[in-house]
């Protein structure tokens, strides 16, 4: 226990000057600029008190002498001057060193942490001193002593825990006694063993509990590994002629198992902390210290910590790699080092990039940005929203085009994380082409002799953005049809009887448009009195709505009857006396009379001519 403190109350701002140089001396990144004096041995408060005093005597403030040596003399430090001051979670010392000193040996064996004060003192005062170098062995120099002469070895260390033990001077009787290179290893670890026997014996006989070898006859037997965790006992024995004698040390070599390191983390936005969660594997043992390395210089003395589940707010976003390293039983080490994203609200997205020129009702078209910084996913936006339907939330999109939008249209996307959005690209413009529109319902004969006619051409007025035309025809024993622009031509198939129908549709590099409205056509090959025997006729429109044309014609003046007669040979329409010379001309209304199948009769002495009609309203 230790204190510094004032003697009596002072709210003077020279105080400050004291404890400025109190601190640096002590911490020496307190005040970079300054160089302590005296010169700074870590925090120890008796030597940073006195430090403090030379430091408020060479600063010029305050200027007055007399305030200073109000100060000078306020403050004192109550304690042992070598003191120290823990400020971190202190942790045990690793010290071996010779159990025994024999009567007269000038030599005594000892490791410690590196850096750490040895002293050996006999009786309070010091008889040697000696600072650690970890793991290699020092051999002090000590002045030769008596048979039960008792030594105190001290080792110190800034935040350990201070190590104390005594080491009895023995005679020269012959009693075993030994040493190791360490008694606290990791699995896999070998340890070496130093004779200390008293009466300088002649044979040795080592037993070692758990270890390989399991025993030696060799002085100072060396390498014998411990394979599995656990405490094991070793036992030396020692002969001079007659005399035996034996040491026993039970639990001597600890051998504890390497923990496995590992760690989670929560993922933030910069400027929140982010919190640690230790999850190593002590593996058996117990993990007894915690250090990590947040990978953030910038965050200055917060970029460590001994915690077993720090929180840490890094310095700014971005991608840290965070190491953590555990510590068994204060002797096994393992570590591990991952990354730790920490984010910020996404930046601006690289404009997208894509097809210039796409089609009306296309589908699938990809789009891609190259990202925005710290994005997690995206959301993408098409203008006009009429335009179609874009799908992703990824750096990759598909766009669906609307199959009744054509146009200029624009694409832009924007990133996202828990954070929030980042701002919208720059957009990609494109043009989508229309489709050609529905074709013009085809115009040309309503009915066709086949007896008279091998080929009639039908027109179209057209399709908007069509840059050429596909004819078809119905049923194709009809016939066969050709052309690739406004006008098609139909070559009849002499043998078909009945209706046939004639559509048109527009095509463009989209593709095809919707085919026209039906043509329909009524094909016929009239039986009876032929053109050859002086008379013919024609009917139009035929099919009809009950209201249709007749035209006979006759080589010569004849009188005729005509006739229409239902599917049933009843008559609908008489009329008797017609005269014809060369040409007669005739419109027929039947009126409202129903859909179905008539027959056109004209009767003369020349013969009978019979035609199909087709009533569809």
């Amino acid at each position: 226990m230790g204190i510094v403190c004032p003697s009596e109350v002072s709210y003077s701002f020279v105080n400050d000057t004291f404890v400025w140089g109190m601190f640096d001396n002590m911490w020496d990144d307190f005040m970079p600029a300054e160089i302590p004096n005296p010169p700074s041995r870590g925090a120890l408060p008796a030597f940073g008190h006195a430090a403090g005093k030379y430091f408020l005597k060479q600063s010029s403030w305050p200027s007055n002498p007399g305030d200073k040596n109000v100060t000078f003399n306020l403050f004192h430090m109550h304690g042992d001057a070598f003191l120290t001051l823990y400020y971190e979670v202190p942790q045990q010392l690793t010290v071996i060193h010779d159990e025994t000193i024999q009567e007269g040996s000038t030599v005594f064996n000892i490791s410690a942490n590196q850096d750490a004060l040895i002293a050996l003192t006999v009786n309070d005062s010091i008889i040697a001193t000696a600072t650690g170098q970890g793991s290699t062995p020092i051999v002090m120099t000590i002045p030769g002593m008596t048979a039960g002469t008792q030594v105190l070895v001290t080792v110190t260390l800034q935040n350990y825990f201070r190590y104390s033990d005594v080491v009895p001077v023995v005679g020269n009787t012959l009693m075993a006694d030994f040493s190791s290179s360490a008694t606290q290893i990791c699995t896999g670890s070998s340890v070496d063993f130093t004779d200390l026997s008293g009466g300088t014996p002649s044979t040795w006989e080592w037993t070692f509990e758990g270890g390989t070898p399991s025993s030696s006859t060799d002085q100072n037997p060396a390498n014998i590994t411990y394979s599995a965790p656990g405490d094991y006992t070793v036992t030396l024995t020692v002969t001079k002629d007659s005399d035996t004698n034996t040491m026993v040390k039970a639990s001597y070599i600890h051998v504890y198992p390497y923990p496995v390191a590992d760690f989670e983390n929560t993922t933030v936005c910069v400027g929140s902390e982010t919190s640690f969660t230790d999850l190593s594997d002590p593996n058996g043992g117990t993990v007894s210290g915690w250090s990590w390395d947040f990978g953030d210089p910038a965050s200055g003395i917060n970029n460590t910590s001994t915690l077993q589940n720090p929180t840490h707010t890094f310095s700014s976003a971005g991608t840290f790699q965070v190491t953590l390293s555990v510590l068994n039983n204060g002797t096994c080490p393992d570590g591990i080092i991952k990354d730790v994203v920490v984010l910020d609200i996404p930046g601006v997205a690289e404009t997208p990039e894509g097809n210039t020129e796409i089609c009306q009702a296309s589908t699938g078209n990809a789009l891609n940005t190259a990202g925005a910084l710290y994005a997690q996913s995206y959301t993408w936006e098409v203008n006009p929203v009429e335009a179609g339907v874009i799908n992703g939330t990824t750096e990759s999109a598909t766009f669906d085009a609307s199959a009744t939008y054509s146009g200029q249209a624009a694409i832009k996307v924007k990133g996202i994380n828990s954070c929030g959005e980042g701002p919208y690209s720059g957009e990609f413009s494109f043009q989508i082409n229309p489709l050609p529109s529905v074709a013009q319902q085809p115009t040309g004969a309503d009915s066709v002799n086949l007896n008279k006619i091998d080929e009639s051409v039908f027109s179209t007025a057209g399709s908007q953005n069509a840059d050429s035309y596909a004819w078809s025809l119905d049923p194709a024993g009809a016939g066969t049809i050709d052309g690739a622009g406004t006008t098609g031509t139909v070559t009849w198939d002499k043998s078909y009887r009945g209706d046939a129908f004639v559509t048109v549709k527009g095509i463009n590099a989209c593709g095809e448009g919707t085919a026209s409205d039906q043509k329909q056509v009524y094909l016929y090959a009239p039986v009876g009195i032929s053109d050859q025997d002086g008379l013919g006729i024609d009917v139009y429109p035929n099919p009809n709505a009950g209201k249709f044309s007749v035209v006979i014609r006759s080589a010569s003046a004849a009188t005729v009857g005509i006739r229409v007669l239902n599917s049933l040979g009843m008559p609908v329409f008489t009329e008797t006396g017609v005269k014809i010379d060369s040409r007669f001309t005739k419109t027929i209304d039947l009126g409202n009379i129903s859909d179905g199948i008539y027959y056109l009769k004209i009767e003369g002495s020349q013969g009978t001519l019979v035609r199909k009609i087709v009533v569809r309203d």
